[in-house]
This record gives structure tokens, C-alpha cells and sequence, in this order.
């Protein structure tokens, strides 16, 4: 057998009921606030999803959170989410060089019905997502240690925090930027080492991801723990998960081939290796560049093979020890995949192997 040095990166997008996957049912509500300990919160389904350290992209971080609660309300005009995780210490300072803040994001898909990569989507089927960060509790707190002698006003003017969650949209990695129009509201508290932020939006913003009754929309998250110098791209994150309005749990595929393609799709591993899974995509510095196909995978690996790669990941090898780093790398998903999908993918990874002319299964 060859050995793996074809086999790069699995990743995802969402669609119906898998093992690991959540199913988080927003329920209905009268009247809500940002009071992250609402009464009505007691009451409201709560789902736990699990988080990775984000390995795919330099920087690679993240680790110290293993995973968030999630809840969801929504009136007859607005939902709400309520996330909640444990963090020993509570990071909210930006006074001083290298201090970093604790944070958590929300994503959704930008256009309805669709599922692009869950990493900030992938060029042409973007991504919205909703940040929130302990600094935005503590706006007049900026680094102090920055100073410019062309602007001495750069620190009240420029680098002043957000008093609000950000509302952004992503193409692909490196491409996040602010939404025109700021829909997203919210608050946080930490108490007894734990954080609870609640999250608002209008069910409609335009620009922004719909939240319409009767569907099943897909969700991840990112969250960072400032105390252990997480920041940017160094998180933790979650691939996709279902944010169920009026609708009950997706049913399971039966067939075991579509269930492996929807593990494909929810780990997003076409923004690495092609929605056909026959790569192409670039990878600069890297000896395998661009990133190969998984196409034809059957025929040099076993499966067990393939099952380490997916689950323990591995760094790109660079094509010169002195030249550029690769940018992409194959995460560990071991936090997140379950046994049944691992051989669901696998599965579905080996029936892509072309028929030779002749050649019967």
C-alpha cells in the first residue's frame, strides 16, 4: 500500500439527523430581553455542542473550551440565542500588548437552503456570523500601549472597541468583513466561571441569514478563550449542527452512501478537496499542491488508513524546508466525529472510485 501522502483534508456543511450532529428546536416565546438569566431560559431546550481546535489554517489555536450550550427563542419579530460555557477565567482587558479576550460567534448560512463549508463558507455561498466578545462589556478598555505620532487621537477615535456584536459575512477563509447594515444585538455576563451571552437579531435583516417557521437551518459556532492567548484563527469551533423552527428532527438516510456524502458536506471537506471531492484546490508551500483528490483513495489505502488521517489530522509537509509554510492543513476531528461517521465517509469516499470500462463492483 502506498503510504498517506495524498490523503490532505477532510472537512464540511450540514443536512439532516447524524449521530454526533445537535438538533436545537427554538421554541416560542411572548417577550424577551438580553437578560442572559431570563426567566424563560429555564424552560428552553438546550443542546451541547461540541468544539475543536481550529488546526486547518495558520495560525492554528484554540483547545481550552470542549464544548458550548446552546439555546434558541424567538417572539413573533426576533430570535434569540443563548450560549453558555465553562472558562476559569474572565478575560474582557485589551490594556496591554499580548492580552487577548474571551469571545463566541454564531454562523449561519447567508442564502436559504444552502450549505457551504462551515470554516467562514467558501467563495460564491457565504456565511453570517454573529461575534460577541467580553471586550464589548468594557469599550473604553483598548491597548493602551499603542500610540501614533500622526494621530494622537488613533486610540479614542480608531481603536475603540465595538459596544455591540459584530454582523459579518465570509466567503472563504480570510475573507470576513462587516455586513453594511449592524442587525445583531447582545449581552454576556461571567459568573462563577461561567459564561452566558445571549444573542439577538430581527428574524428578517436584509443582507442576513432568514430565520423562516417550518425550516431546518444549519448553525456552528466559534468560541475563544482570551486567558490562553486565542484569538483570530486560533479557536475552538463546531461544524454544523440544526437549528430546527417548527420542524421536527430531520429524518436519517437510509442509504448509506448519502449519509457519507452528508458527513462530506458537513465537515466541509469540498473547500479543500472539491465539492466532487477531486480537489484542485491551491496550497502554496505545500508538497501536495495543489491539495489532491479523494477520488481514487480505494485504490491506495485501507481503510483503517483513512480512518487515522480523519480522525488524529496532520500538518501539510512543506515543499522546502526554507521557503513559505503551507497555508492549509488537515484538522483532527477526533473531538467531533463520531464511529458511525467515520465509516459513513469512509464508505462514501470509496464509491468514488472510477469504473474502470468493464469493470463490475
Amino acid at each position: 500500500m502506498k503510504r498517506m501522502r495524498h490523503l490532505f483534508v477532510l472537512i464540511a456543511a450540514a443536512v439532516p439527523a447524524l449521530a454526533a450532529q445537535q438538533n436545537l428546536v427554538s421554541n416560542k416565546t411572548d417577550k424577551l430581553g438580553l437578560d442572559p438569566y431570563a426567566s424563560a431560559w429555564e424552560k428552553a431546550a438546550a443542546v451541547k455542542v461540541a468544539v475543536a481546535p481550529q488546526k486547518l489554517v495558520v495560525p492554528q489555536g484554540g483547545g481550552a473550551i470542549s464544548s458550548v450550550e446552546v439555546q434558541s427563542l424567538r417572539t413573533a419579530s426576533e430570535i434569540f440565542f443563548r450560549l453558555r460555557w465553562a472558562d476559569p477565567s474572565k478575560s474582557e482587558d485589551l490594556e496591554l500588548s499580548g492580552q487577548f479576550v474571551d469571545g463566541v460567534a454564531l454562523e449561519f448560512p447567508l442564502a436559504a437552503g444552502s450549505m457551504p463549508a462551515p470554516m467562514m463558507g467558501e467563495k460564491g455561498n457565504p456565511v453570517n456570523v454573529w461575534r460577541w466578545s467580553a471586550a464589548m462589556a468594557k469599550p473604553e478598555h483598548y491597548a493602551k500601549a499603542y500610540s501614533d505620532y500622526y494621530r494622537p487621537d488613533a486610540i479614542h477615535n480608531t481603536i475603540k472597541y465595538s459596544v455591540r456584536p459584530e454582523d459579518l459575512v465570509a466567503e472563504g477563509w480570510g475573507t470576513i468583513g462587516r455586513r453594511r447594515e449592524q442587525a445583531v444585538d447582545g449581552a454576556g455576563d461571567w459568573k462563577d466561571g461561567t459564561w452566558t451571552v445571549v444573542l439577538r437579531r430581527k428574524l428578517r435583516a436584509p443582507g442576513g441569514a432568514a430565520f423562516a417557521g417550518g425550516s431546518v437551518i444549519p448553525f456552528a459556532l466559534a468560541v475563544w478563550e482570551g486567558g490562553s492567548q486565542e484569538r483570530g484563527p486560533a479557536k475552538s469551533f463546531s461544524v454544523w449542527n440544526n437549528l430546527l423552527l417548527d420542524h421536527g428532527i430531520p429524518a436519517k438516510p437510509k442509504n448509506p452512501l448519502i449519509a457519507g456524502k452528508i458527513v462530506y458536506q458537513r465537515y466541509g471537506c469540498g473547500a479543500c478537496h472539491g465539492a466532487d471531492a477531486k480537489g484542485g484546490v491551491p496550497n502554496p508551500g505545500s508538497q501536495t499542491d495543489p491539495i489532491p483528490a479523494l477520488n481514487r483513495v480505494a485504490e491506495g489505502f485501507t481503510e483503517d488508513e483513512i480512518k487515522k488521517v480523519i480522525l488524529n489530522g496532520r500538518n501539510a509537509a512543506p515543499a522546502d524546508p526554507n521557503g513559505i509554510a503551507p497555508r492549509l492543513h488537515m484538522n483532527s476531528w477526533k473531538a467531533l466525529m463520531d464511529e458511525e461517521e467515520v465509516h459513513a465517509l469512509i464508505d462514501y469516499l470509496f464509491s468514488l472510485m472510477p469504473k474502470e470500462k468493464g469493470q463490475e463492483w
